[in-house]
């Protein structure tokens, strides 16, 4: 059996950090904790799901041409249940007529009984969803259900859970969820950071079926939004105004989720700002919002370059304190945006050689001539892979 199958899985520390907030949440039979995977960082994710018996359905509807495509979407999971038998198909098999004749009906009913007698007896006291859900699940199964989905996420990214009063049924947070799958954001943004591309389909897999022309301004677009992943929840949630963050939220009333280490690491629990209830449609990004997270994200990359110094080259920040590394990352990628780089990887290489020869690099009219004739990030590259071949072969460069 699979690892993540086991009684006791192992996990990191901000997994069992994350597992020690959930908790508090599960042992309150007032409270209902579901969770949202981003099913593009794990492979195979239906059947690791079924593995280890919980409830769980894709975020986007599903599209047989690209189960890939649904397959790394967002799934809801609900670990107060176990793992449903394969739901009832609504539309009429081919051949059969839209209007289901007396034996095609008694057919219908006698699949749908014996699918909620499996769902009874496995334990799912919905019935496969037939059923209103329990008014208390079991903490002790559900526990042990967060377990193993926190042991085959960790290290992943990957897993965001939402939290509401008992009045937040599955069916309740599927609908929601579904809703803010697509928001709406200034025409021509970067959103690399928060959305991704699926194929046009005649089928709107993540949304609705009909494009909201009427809700999208001429200098705005509908875009996909990646809210199963906790590095991206973290960059937009601190830049929510309070009616953005009550569309975000809907019907739940807590958010929790743990981001990679150049994100803050730990666990982060966001609750909802108010009572308020938001009447708007689509969630809308402004641009002031896209500015604040791309902000956000050119200090998490500095971050990231000191990590990587401190474990590489700790000389050259030897005697830096964390605020005075920060500054000194900024300053060498002034410097770099200036000569016209703009990859993370060009202002890494930048600062390195920079450092390393206390500022003499940028002084050399021949390497200052040589990366203002071409594209900056592309010449530096040579430069770099010039000096590691100089240096293997013992020459002077």
């Amino acid at each position: 059996m699979d690892a993540v199958a086991t009684d006791k899985p192992n996990l990191s520390q901000p997994g069992q950090a994350c597992l020690a907030t959930l908790v508090e949440l599960v042992h309150d039979p007032s409270r209902r904790v579901y969770a949202v995977i981003e099913g593009a960082r794990l492979p195979n994710i239906a059947a690791k799901l079924s593995q280890i018996d919980v409830a769980h359905r894709p975020l986007y509807r599903a599209a047989p041409e690209h189960y890939d495509v649904v397959a790394g979407g967002p799934w809801l999971i609900n670990p107060m249940l176990p793992a449903r038998p394969t739901a009832v198909v609504s539309t009429p098999p081919p051949g059969e007529p839209d209007e289901l004749s007396d034996e095609a009906l008694r057919k219908q009913a006698a699949l749908l009984s014996e699918q909620m007698v499996s769902a009874l007896q496995a334990g799912d006291q919905t019935a496969g969803g037939m059923l209103p859900e329990a008014a208390s699940p079991d903490p002790e199964q559900t526990m042990s259900r967060l377990k193993h989905l926190l042991a085959f996420c960790d290290d992943a990214s990957a897993i965001v859970f939402w939290i509401g009063d008992a009045s937040l049924t599955e069916e309740v947070l599927y609908r929601h969820l579904r809703s803010i799958n697509k928001i709406i954001i200034p025409s021509a943004s970067e959103t690399a950071n928060f959305s991704r591309k699926i194929p046009e389909t005649n089928e709107d897999i993540a949304g609705e079926e009909r494009e909201p022309t009427e809700a999208v301004g001429k200098t705005e677009e509908l875009v996909v939004f990646r809210h199963a992943d906790p590095d991206v929840m973290m960059q937009i949630l601190p830049v929510l105004d309070l009616d953005q963050a009550v569309r975000l939220f809907g019907p739940a009333d807590q958010i929790v989720f743990g981001p990679a280490a150049i994100w803050g690491g730990g666990v982060k629990r966001a609750r909802r700002p108010s009572d308020a209830v938001s009447k708007a449609r689509w969630l809308h990004l402004t641009g002031r919002n896209l500015s604040d997270i791309r902000d956000t994200r050119v200090l998490a990359a500095r971050y990231r370059r000191i990590a990587v110094f401190r474990r590489s080259a700790p000389h050259l920040l030897e005697g830096m304190n964390d605020r005075q590394a920060l500054a000194f990352m900024e300053r060498h990628e002034a410097q770099a945006r200036e000569i016209g780089l703009k990859t993370e990887r060009g202002f890494f290489q930048w600062t390195y050689l920079m450092s390393a020869s206390n500022d003499e690099f940028i002084r050399s009219p021949e390497i200052g001539a040589y990366i203002k004739t071409g594209n900056p990030d592309a010449r530096l590259d040579d430069i770099m892979l010039h000096m590691a071949n100089g240096a293997k072969e013992g020459r002077q460069v």
